[in-house]
């Protein structure tokens, strides 16, 4: 996600891209745009909340509706971290959630519902100066080609260069 300031404020303009390829429901790519607040931080973290317009492309036809491409809904979302000391080791927790409102007829066929839910909740823990281990509760709703709620745990172990 990209945040452009507005007028040298804390308001901006912004943009998000992702995409899912080769899967089980057809090849998806995800654009946001909006605008957003990034007033929220310092130290401890921060809390950047954004509302936008989601546009698609994807390869899905529906027999009904046609394809999903083009407009589809809004969304709102935001992304936000705070930062921790517990017994003398340096943590973060994280969290971005997406949630999808008023989709298009054929991605509501194709994802199984009009509105969708797309996020993480990580801990993350820096253990040496250039190590971290994290994991994460990966939670989605009508969303990935799954319908309801699902949800998963991944598990990492970093280095940064």
């Amino acid at each position: 996600m990209t945040h452009v300031r507005l007028f040298d404020s804390d308001y901006t303009f912004f943009g998000k891209i992702y995409g899912q390829w080769d899967n089980s429901w057809g090849d998806d790519l995800d654009m946001f745009y909006g605008a957003g607040y990034l007033g929220w931080s310092g130290s401890w973290g921060f809390f950047k909340p954004y509302i936008g317009l989601h546009n698609q492309s994807g390869d899905y036809v529906s027999q009904k509706y046609g394809q999903t491409s083009g407009w589809n809904g809004y969304v709102i979302g935001w992304t936000a971290a705070y930062n921790f000391n517990l017994f003398g080791e340096d943590f973060v927790l994280s969290d971005w959630n997406e949630i999808e409102l008023d989709r298009n007829d054929a991605y509501t066929e194709q994802q199984f519902g009009r509105n969708g839910l797309n996020g993480g909740l990580t801990l993350a823990w820096k253990f040496y100066p250039r190590w971290k281990a994290t994991v994460t509760y990966r939670y989605f709703a009508n969303k990935l080609g799954y319908d309801g709620y699902g949800d998963q745990m991944i598990y990492m172990v970093g280095y940064s260069f």
